[in-house]
This record gives C-alpha cells, sequence and structure tokens, in this order.
C-alpha cells in the first residue's frame, strides 16, 4: 500500500513539474527527484511513459545521413545500432574515428586546462575544489581531470562531432524524437589512486539526469585492460531489468560484489579497444569506468536527450558556430543545440 501511495504522489509532483518546465523553461529539484523516486519504484516504466508522451510532440521523422565523418549511408546500418541499442543498451560501431580527428582532441587535451575532481575522502574532509590545472601524467593530483564544456563546444573539431549526422540521426531513431545535445565532455582517468573513486564515476552506477538520452563515447587513447576500460551489464536499459533489491538503494553507486551476485558473468561486459572506438550506450543502464591500474586514458562524450527537463546544469556558453556540420545539423535538427543557445 505504501508503495502505491509513493507512486501516486510522485506521478502528482512529476506531471505538475513537467507542465511547469514546459511553461517556464526553469528546472525543479522536486521534479528531478520525483523522476529518480519514480525510475526506481517502477523500474523504468515511468520513463518509457513519459518518453512517449515527449514523442507525440517532439517527433522527428528518420532522416537519411546526408554529411558524417565516417562515409555511412545506409539506412539499414542505422536500424541495426539502434535496435542493438535497444536490446542490449550498447553498440559498439565498426566505424572508427579518424586519426586526424584523435590527434587534434589529444592536442586540445595539452593546450587547454582541466578541472581537477575532488575524490571521495577529499569531500568528506570538505575540501574545496582544487581548480584547473594542465594535465601532467607525471605530475598527478587526482583520478580525474574534465575539461570545461564551453572551451569543448566552441572548438571547430568538437562541434564537427556535435554535428555528425552519424551520431544525430541514430539518436534521432533511437529516442524517437527530435534529439538535442545536453553534454559534450572530455576527460583523463588516472591511476592516481589504488582504490575506486565513487565521485569518479569507477563504481557501478544507472544515469538519471534526463528522462530519455543517448551517450557516445570515443576512446581517444587505446584502452587496455588495465586502463580503465568501460564496463557495462548487458541489458539493464530494459524495464524491469534492475533488480528491486538494488533500486531500493535509490541514485547510488553499487559495488562489483553488490552486481555480480545478480547478474550472470557473461553479461557484465568490459569494453578494452583500441582508440577511436566509438560506443553507443543508454546509460540507464548499470555501468562504469573501471579503476586505471595503468597509464590514464582519454575520453570524449556527447549526449542527447529528448527533453531538457531533470537534472539542473550549469549552462554552458555557446559563442559561435564555426563548423558547416553543425551548421547543416541545426537546420535539419531545429532543437539540436536548444540546450546551448
Amino acid at each position: 500500500m505504501r508503495k502505491y501511495l509513493s507512486l501516486i504522489k510522485n506521478y502528482i509532483i512529476f506531471t505538475f513539474e513537467f507542465v511547469s518546465y514546459l511553461l517556464f523553461k526553469q528546472p525543479s529539484v522536486k521534479g528531478y527527484q520525483s523522476m529518480i523516486n519514480l525510475f526506481c519504484l517502477t523500474g523504468g516504466a515511468s520513463n518509457d511513459f513519459f518518453s512517449k508522451v515527449i514523442s507525440m510532440f517532439n517527433y522527428k521523422k528518420n532522416a537519411n545521413v546526408e554529411s558524417n565523418l565516417f562515409g555511412v549511408q545506409r539506412s539499414g546500418d542505422l536500424d541495426e545500432i539502434v535496435e542493438d541499442i535497444n536490446e542490449n543498451g550498447f553498440h559498439i560501431s565498426k566505424y572508427r574515428l579518424p586519426d586526424k580527428i584523435i590527434q587534434e582532441i589529444v592536442r586540445f587535451s595539452k593546450e587547454n586546462k582541466a578541472k581537477i575532481r575532488l575524490m571521495d575522502d577529499e569531500i568528506k574532509l570538505g575540501k574545496s575544489e582544487k581548480g584547473l590545472a594542465y594535465f601532467d601524467a607525471e605530475n598527478l593530483q587526482a583520478i580525474r581531470y574534465d575539461y570545461m564544456e564551453s572551451d569543448l563546444i566552441n572548438n571547430k573539431i568538437v562541434q564537427d562531432l556535435m554535428g555528425d549526422e552519424f551520431f544525430v540521426e541514430i539518436a534521432n531513431r533511437y529516442l524517437n524524437s527530435n534529439p538535442i545535445i545536453d553534454i559534450t565532455a572530455l576527460w583523463w582517468h588516472t591511476n592516481y589512486s589504488k582504490n575506486p573513486d565513487d565521485n569518479a564515476a569507477t563504481m557501478y552506477h544507472f544515469d538519471m539526469d534526463r528522462i530519455k538520452w543517448l551517450k557516445v563515447f570515443i576512446y581517444i587513447t587505446d584502452v587496455g585492460p588495465d586502463n580503465g576500460p568501460h564496463c557495462y551489464v548487458k541489458g539493464t536499459n530494459r524495464t524491469g531489468s534492475i533488480p528491486q533489491g538494488l533500486l531500493k538503494k535509490g541514485y547510488q553507486r553499487l559495488t562489483d560484489d553488490e552486481v555480480c551476485m545478480c547478474y550472470n558473468s557473461k553479461d557484465i561486459l568490459e569494453f578494452a579497444a583500441p582508440r577511436g572506438t566509438i560506443i553507443f550506450e543508454d546509460t540507464r543502464g548499470l555501468h562504469k569506468g573501471k579503476h586505471v591500474l595503468n597509464n590514464p586514458r582519454l575520453i570524449f562524450q556527447l549526449e542527447f536527450t529528448n527533453s531538457l527537463f531533470g537534472s539542473k546544469i550549469k549552462d554552458p556558453i555557446l559563442k559561435s558556430v564555426s563548423s558547416n556540420s553543425l551548421k547543416s545539423a541545426f537546420r535539419k535538427y531545429n532543437k539540436l543545440l536548444n540546450y546551448y543557445i
């Protein structure tokens, strides 16, 4: 009985806050928390329902891929990728990011400062932010270094990736909705500490910042078993696939033992792969970056969503669009840059 009362309460709060967001465009902590509560109570059915409602008003017909870095043209290739994501929660692309773009991103990482992310012990001690620094593999200060999103989105090479129709059209088909880019990220994971770190996302968790989304991870460096391969529990994107015993813990990090007790070992996957590897993933499923034991790894990420309702994130500043690819994609998918403009 208590569960049903909680369901009704959270559905009412979510619906009111979502309508309020549509009218006033102001994120709501209550609405965001109700979305998380509903996911944990329904195993994801609430997200499915609200995504269908969004698609009714924000649907965009599947389009041909006309401009992309990978030479993708066949619509059937895109459908196969989307089907794989729907079934397993991820897809490892047969296409790779070209070396010249990888070199440009590596150069960006050397020429720009990154935010040094606080670690668990430092947060518990109440330490303040460490600020910005150039990444130096010989003088590490933390497990994770995050580049500033405003620096990233104003770089032409990054804009080319943001507007690549291979990525955007897959998001359109997976979300069944006009896609919006809401995260553009680049970070180093390092072997600074011997232990996994909650704040550095090296423990299992599900994401729940939006109603529905799709992430694109790109390995910019080679990632072997000791370089922190991305890990995913196959099929946990599907509704009801995360046991209530785990969901009752709420929006919390999970240990390897907790996850291994609930799933077959063959479904707990590690993606060790060469640089340029592209992984499409619904991170509503259980995932983590494995703790780095050897050389640091550099990861680029895009996230597409069907709605900006959810977590309030500090808006980055898009000064101008210098990429013809991004300009073209924005004309074709007219909500693509809603988060940035």
